[in-house]
């Protein structure tokens, strides 16, 4: 079993970076009609999104929020040990992008550089990556970054791309002694990877040029609520978690209705279930700390710790649990930028 606990490890701050387009889902009306769009917004909760600009890719939401974290941090570079770059959305078929990420953002040579290629189940999946090497390394610190730019891996024509937003996150873990441990529990079933899939693109099928994902909605949300609800209980069950010390339940935001069915099959009030996704859509592997951030800056009674449940489930099938304890002092902000990275080798068209 994929379950394990981190020791000693601490998460110094969150950062969030929006493309600066902000696109209302009202928007859609002259495409799919109105009938059928305010169907849609009222089925998912998705009044708006944040689409990435021309140029924009996830590593550049992603260089903008590691740059202010560090900035806040007032982090050396030198002193960051690991570099991870979680995202279904590289810059380049290869090199990966955190080495391009490394070299950027001017980190040392001795940093460790990797790419995680995972989506909605990222967060979590990362974490668990992170922590360990950090464990069982001299590393002291590391900054974990996740990235997608779902809003053009759907296809445009269908109503489901409404529901993508894109955002880019940076994490910093560093070690701390007597830090509250670290849970994670870690699960996949590729029997079912069709159900999300984009076949084009990669080299399995190189004559389809079609690199849109494909979603089979009944079996995704099925999944949602069973697999994903059985593995949040299997996790508190073996951390011997206490539900009602929870502060924040903080689920990927697939939409509105899976959220709320997984919350009350766990018998956690909406009152600790953040809900970002009405305001910036599914941002794939950074809803997770999207919502942690959105909570922690824009709540009206601050507390001095949050004891958080995070749990990630989408493509792969692949999903997880961990659990987080943020401090009041923890950094945490979200950015706007319409920033891109002009790499030398752009034709425009």
């Amino acid at each position: 079993m994929a379950c394990g606990t981190l020791r000693d490890l601490s998460i110094k701050g969150i950062i969030c970076a929006l493309p600066d387009n902000k696109v209302d889902t009202t928007m859609h009306y002259n495409k799919f009609g109105k009938d059928t769009v305010d169907k849609v917004i009222e089925s998912t909760g998705v009044k708006s999104t944040y689409r990435i600009l021309k140029r924009q890719t996830a590593s550049d939401l992603c260089y903008v929020a590691a740059e202010e974290l560090l900035k806040r941090l007032g982090w050396e570079r030198e002193s960051i040990d690991v570099l991870i770059f979680v995202s279904h959305a590289p810059d380049y078929r290869r090199p990966g992008t955190s080495c391009v990420l490394q070299g950027r953002l001017g980190l040392g040579k001795e940093c460790m550089a990797l790419d995680i290629g995972l989506g909605c189940s990222g967060f979590v999946y990362g974490m668990s990556v992170m922590g360990s090497v950090m464990q069982n390394s001299d590393v002291k610190r590391g900054i974990m970054l996740t990235g997608d730019m779902s809003s053009i891996a759907t296809d445009p024509a269908t109503t489901s791309n409404m529901l993508f937003g894109d955002c880019g996150a940076a994490i910093a873990l560093e070690r701390e002694s007597g830090s509250e441990d670290i849970h994670f529990l870690l699960k996949s079933d590729g029997t079912r990877y069709q159900s999300l899939l984009a076949v084009g693109g990669g080299y399995r099928h190189r004559e389809n040029p079609n690199g849109y994902v494909y979603m089979d909605g009944n079996n995704v949300f099925s999944f949602s609520i069973t697999d994903v609800v059985k593995t949040i209980k299997e996790f508190i069950q073996i951390n011997r978690i206490n539900i009602e010390d929870i502060d924040m339940l903080a689920l990927h935001q697939a939409n509105i209705l899976i959220m709320k069915t997984i919350a009350k099959k766990c018998k956690v009030g909406v009152e600790k279930l953040p809900i970002v996704i009405d305001r910036y859509g599914n941002t794939v592997s950074s809803s997770i700390p999207l919502a942690i951030v959105d909570t922690l800056v824009n709540s009206s009674c601050k507390k001095e710790v949050y004891k958080i449940i995070a749990s990630g489930y989408g493509l792969g099938l692949s999903w997880g649990v961990v659990n987080l304890t943020l401090k009041h002092n923890v950094e945490a902000g979200m950015l706007y930028t319409n920033y891109y990275w002009d790499d030398g080798h752009y034709e425009e068209k």
